[in-house]
């Protein structure tokens, strides 16, 4: 064989090959193409998964708030800002409102942190009777002389 056919039988061996690779390289590079396609809409589905969570975990977490309403006894404005004070020094009370004519305690406190019973307990302590616990008399003697709501003449006067 003459070294000029050698040479044109390797050039074409060179022509094949690489004809092939550039094949070879358009196939693959197509099916990397679609993998990241189909790699998109996986993390596309989980990222929409996990924003559902967090909205479902977030929703749940705000709901810690109870509202609750109770009777506590009584008079005047000062009784009125004794109860209150008396709730809102419970830890986990956001808010204390004492209606002086209806006797309602209006209360919103955190679930986690406090329940109704250490509420009343608290209010007992200083002076007031609620549904669940009664003063002290220690408790009840030490309210002034116009916030005294078990005696009928006081209860009298502020109607």
């Amino acid at each position: 064989m003459s070294h000029l056919s050698q040479s044109r039988d390797f050039k074409k061996i060179l022509n094949l090959l690489s004809l092939t690779n550039k094949t070879t390289i358009m196939n693959f590079t197509k099916k990397n193409h679609e993998l990241n396609k189909s790699n998109r809409s996986v993390v596309s589905k989980k990222l929409l998964v996990i924003t559902f969570f967090f909205i479902c975990v977030t929703a749940f977490a705000q709901n810690k708030n109870a509202k609750a309403s109770l009777e506590v006894d009584g008079v005047c404005m000062m009784c009125k800002a004794r109860i209150e004070k008396a709730a809102i020094k419970t830890q986990g009370v956001k808010t204390a409102d004492w209606n002086v004519d209806s006797h309602e305690l209006k209360l919103i406190y955190d679930d986690r942190k406090t329940d109704l019973q250490t509420i009343q307990k608290n209010i007992a302590e200083v002076g007031h009777d609620t549904q669940e616990f009664t003063a002290t008399d220690e408790a009840y003697n030490s309210v002034d002389a116009c916030c005294k709501y078990r005696d009928e003449q006081v209860v009298k006067d502020h109607k």
